[in-house]
């Protein structure tokens, strides 16, 4: 166990507020600027889609700079998979030493799985470039800034929404890929691994190049008429953001309710938001493709593919759900 606030690395430092970066933070930093703690990670967030398909790409790096390793992978399915090992394409490894894959003069992650993700210019064009040859699986995709990225008020962590272009090759099945995806990226933060007992955690984005929109928070537990043992938080909503052409704003309140399956993966979202401008957004998701992520012992994410509706006009976009033992051991069916 650990004497840090478990839920605190999800909670944002103001919910009014954008924190500001500078080119260095979209690098790993150097060891120096970490607070002392195994827990401390870094991490970056890279996804794409062919909604079409129901075709979704995660792709992860976490390290740990305290410890010196590097996790990561991609997880490439297709519908809905019930297990990550069921995935169509999954290739993860979890204990890599991190000064063997990073290269600290350009930014460069080599795993040897076959992943690379290069930065060619900070908070403008990223390239990610995978292929195993063995499964007849490949892509080589850009991600390019649609939007300035929007700082937390912690000054430790951002999210992007970001223009995706290139190639898949899935199982021998070759795809174009163009679409929108806002990756995440963090640093300097601890993320305790305890076992909490707390409602489900969504990050929740979606978006084009025009408007684009992300919410963190709670499940709201009034849908759960009964729930011995779970610690609903003071405050549900932890965190959020809405781009109109090119013009960020916070979101400063938020509801959101969640319909599950038997496996307790989402089906559906709906969310009530209001941004700091008084604009308000009904907004319904439903589930098109998601697999459950691994890699973190003490929780599953449900990784889902989602189709939006905000305020009668269509978006795709995804949802991370994150489920913690106490949770999953009441509810599931």
């Amino acid at each position: 166990m650990t004497t840090e606030d478990p839920t605190a690395w999800v909670v944002s430092k103001s919910q009014t507020d954008f924190g500001v970066c500078t080119d260095a933070d979209d690098y790993f930093h150097p060891q120096e600027i970490h607070p002392p703690g195994a827990s401390v990670t870094e991490t970056y967030y890279f996804g794409f889609s062919i909604p079409e398909e129901k075709v979704f790409a995660f792709v992860y790096l976490w390290l740990h700079p305290n410890l010196n390793v590097l996790s990561g992978g991609v997880l490439l399915y297709q519908g809905r998979k019930r297990h990550f090992l069921a995935a169509n394409y999954h290739n993860w490894l979890d204990f890599l030493s991190a000064p063997d894959h990073i290269n600290r003069d350009n930014g460069t992650v080599t795993l040897p799985n076959g992943l690379v993700v290069k930065i060619n210019k900070p908070f403008q064009e990223h390239e990610l470039v995978f292929e195993d040859k063995q499964a007849d699986t490949r892509f080589h995709v850009f991600q390019r800034a649609a939007m300035p990225a929007a700082v937390r008020g912690g000054n430790k962590h951002f999210e992007q929404n970001m223009k995706v272009e290139g190639e898949l090759v899935l199982r021998g099945k070759r795809y174009r890929v163009e679409c929108h995806s806002v990756r995440d990226r963090s640093w300097a933060e601890h993320r305790p691994e305890d076992s909490i007992p707390v409602p489900p955690y969504s990050w929740v984005t979606l978006g084009d190049e025009n408007f684009a929109f992300n919410i963190g928070g709670f499940d709201d537990m009034s849908q759960y008429p009964d729930h011995p043992g779970i610690s609903v938080p003071a405050k549900l909503f932890a965190d959020g953001w809405v781009c109109r052409d090119g013009e960020l704003t916070r979101i400063v309140s938020c509801t959101r309710k969640t319909v599950r399956d038997d496996d307790l993966i989402p089906l559906q979202h709906v969310v009530e938001a209001t941004d700091k401008l008084g604009r308000q957004y009904t907004m319904q998701g439903t589930t098109v493709a998601g697999c459950p992520v691994g890699g973190w012992k003490n929780i599953v994410m449900q990784q889902t593919l989602m189709q939006w509706d905000v305020n009668g006009s269509r978006y795709w976009g995804e949802s991370q759900d994150v489920h913690w033992h106490e949770f999953e051991r009441l509810f599931r069916k």
